[in-house]
């Protein structure tokens, strides 16, 4: 469960956050249609987070008093000079937060996380959360990608931004913020994406259609592998016997902590918005402990093929090339999935 809580923090006179509570509401629970061409979509935090985990995650209010509540106004009786001088931070605000809102519920309705909209500018970072609380102003709240991605990082993950713009890595919520408008005008590339490869693996939303391939346990001299690829937003075309058909390829590399991850990264349904790799196979690295980044966006003439020299620190060379994609653009008038094919080659060397 989730509760919003706006939070004024001065003794006098007291101000709140430049949002009203159904706007609150509607950015995190009821959503804002958009239309998108042929899509037309109602987008919230909530729904975004259902369609990508498979329903695995699901938020939702809790019930105060036998009643859904989505948002509560709570006065805080701090001074916000006190605050913008250093004399108190968050750690008193979240105090204050817990002491001012016992009266509201009992240990059984108690929300699993507390998200408080403050009436004053905040630059938040990771930093300030922690499994109970998270912290927005009125501009950051409705933001859908700020959001998704402040949750993100309260789920474990790391950010996908890497460290220069060449490997910014875009392709979903924990990635940079460029492009990026808020949900009262709302776009398909705010709304509409989930997480690359490496984050999906580590959340485990469709771990059963994972595969690691270590061409490491391969033969002397070369070896090679073929797979075939499906994207995350059309899981539910795959047939349930469907062995051969893929979502998320892990290769590992045993003298590092990081992975090679792929995925075919088709801009469909909860996908429509992704931000890179735009119906490519989408190829990154990085680890649940490490920032993931950009490698290389794979299609069959474009950019068919990337290259890894001394893959594993170990001299050899690491191919990866689309051999094929096909992708059904008329998707109203198919049953069955886009495929991408993708080789995996090791050069040893001696």
């Amino acid at each position: 469960s989730m509760l919003m809580q706006s939070a004024p923090t001065s003794l006098y006179p007291l101000i709140s956050p430049n949002i009203s509570d159904s706007q609150l509401e509607g950015f995190i629970f009821t959503g804002a249609v958009i239309d998108e061409g042929q899509y037309s979509f109602v987008p919230t935090v909530t729904s975004q987070y259902k369609l990508c985990s498979r329903e695995k995650l699901e938020f939702g209010p809790p019930t105060i008093n036998l009643e859904t509540t989505h948002v509560v106004d709570l006065t805080v009786f701090l001074n916000i000079q006190d605050y913008e001088s250093g004399v108190i931070n968050l750690t008193d605000i979240k105090n204050e937060v817990l002491e001012r809102s016992k009266h509201i519920w009992d240990e059984e309705s108690k929300p699993h996380h507390i998200m408080v909209v403050l009436p004053f500018e905040h630059e938040s970072s990771p930093e300030d959360d922690d499994s109970i609380f998270s912290f927005y102003d009125a501009d950051t709240i409705s933001s859908m990608h700020f959001t998704m991605r402040k949750i993100g990082f309260q789920l474990g993950l790391t950010s996908s931004s890497g460290e220069h713009l060449i490997d910014s890595d875009i392709t979903g919520f924990m990635g940079s913020r460029r492009n990026e408008t808020n949900l009262i005008r709302p776009v398909a590339s705010d709304a509409l994406k989930c997480f690359n490869a490496e984050k999906l693996w580590q959340l485990g939303w469709y771990q059963e259609k994972h595969v690691t391939i270590n061409p490491l346990l391969g033969g002397l001299t070369a070896w090679e592998t073929k797979v075939q690829l499906a994207s995350i937003s059309q899981y539910d075309m795959l047939h349930a016997n469907d062995q051969v058909t893929k979502l998320i390829v892990k290769i590992p590399m045993s003298n590092s902590v990081d992975a090679i991850y792929l995925f075919f990264n088709v801009a469909k349904g909860m996908n429509a918005g992704t931000g890179q790799f735009v119906n490519q196979v989408a190829i990154v690295r990085g680890s649940p402990t490490t920032a993931s980044y950009a490698l290389a966006g794979l299609d069959k003439f474009t950019q068919p093929m990337f290259l890894m020299e001394d893959f594993n620190n170990e001299g050899g060379l690491l191919v990866i090339k689309c051999e094929s994609i096909d992708i059904n653009y008329r998707a109203s008038l198919s049953s069955e999935p886009d495929l991408a094919i993708v080789s995996i080659k090791l050069y040893k060397t001696f």
